[in-house]
C-alpha cells in the first residue's frame, strides 16, 4: 500500500512532494521538540503554571525583536 496516492503528476513532482512532506515532517516534531524542552525545564525546577506562561510569552515576544 502506497502512502501516496497521488495520479496525474509527473515523477519530478511527486519527488518533490515526498520530499517537502518528509522535510515538514521532520521540522515540525524538531520544533515540538524544542518547545517541549522548555516546558520540561521549568517544571523539573518545580515552576508554576504562571511561570510556564511566562517563560512560552517571553520566548514568543523574543522572536519578534
Amino acid at each position: 500500500m502506497r502512502i501516496f496516492k497521488i495520479d496525474g503528476l509527473r515523477q519530478k513532482e511527486k519527488k518533490t512532494f515526498a520530499l517537502h512532506f518528509s522535510y515538514s515532517f521532520i521540522e515540525g516534531i524538531l520544533a515540538g521538540l524544542i518547545a517541549l524542552n522548555e516546558f520540561v525545564f521549568v517544571k523539573s525546577l518545580m515552576g508554576s503554571g504562571y511561570q510556564v506562561s511566562v517563560l512560552f510569552q517571553f520566548s514568543t515576544w523574543s522572536f519578534c525583536f
